[in-house]
């Protein structure tokens, strides 16, 4: 997928999981601001109009508090990057 798809994707999906990533929000809250979510009709980057189920906003939510922007890209998958020594780089006896 083009980076510029994959960059419209997630603006979309942002826009559409904005109002429930507050950390202001109790977990009974953010349900509630994620059913209303699932009622409205969304039009994607294609240009469809279609409704978002909550459970792929759920996903989406959960995902952005994770990792937040990037993980509401498509495609995305975490990495685990660090510093630490790794046994093949530690020096031999």
């Amino acid at each position: 997928m083009p980076e510029d798809r994959k960059e419209q994707v997630a603006l979309f999906r942002y826009s559409v999981i904005s109002e429930a990533v507050s950390d202001r929000l109790s977990h009974p809250e953010r349900g509630l601001v994620v059913r209303a979510l699932a009622t409205k009709p969304w039009v994607t980057p294609e240009g469809d109009e279609r409704f978002i189920s909550r459970t792929t906003i759920d996903r989406w939510v959960g995902a952005y508090r994770r990792t937040a922007f990037p993980a509401s890209s498509p495609n995305h998958a975490p990495t685990r990057a660090t510093d630490a020594p790794t046994p093949s780089s530690w020096p031999r006896r």
